[in-house]
């Protein structure tokens, strides 16, 4: 994805991370998190945090901790990645 196509479709990530962040407690975490996703999304390499941070325009290290440091306990966390439509059939089969 380019910048420009991120331009446009940021609105759209900008909710789809606050739904999918909203458990972490802090409001840093959510904001890191949601660099890290349109990092992720952007055109480029992703094998490091550097390269990721130059796209956005920020110190790989706003990324790296999100990646490293943030703390969740990823077993509560996790039901906020689901969209809900899931039946209770399929739920914890990823």
């Amino acid at each position: 994805m380019t910048p420009e196509e991120m331009g446009l479709v940021r609105p759209v990530i900008e909710e789809f991370a606050g739904r999918m962040l909203g458990g972490l407690a802090r409001r840093d975490q959510r904001a890191k998190g949601e660099l890290y996703l349109r990092g992720l999304m952007l055109d480029g390499k992703r094998q490091s945090m550097q390269p990721m941070a130059e796209r956005l325009g920020v110190e790989h290290q706003q990324l790296q901790q999100f990646v490293s440091t943030s703390t969740w306990d990823h077993v509560e966390y996790g039901g906020g990645w689901r969209s809900g439509r899931e039946s209770s059939s399929t739920r914890g089969h990823w």
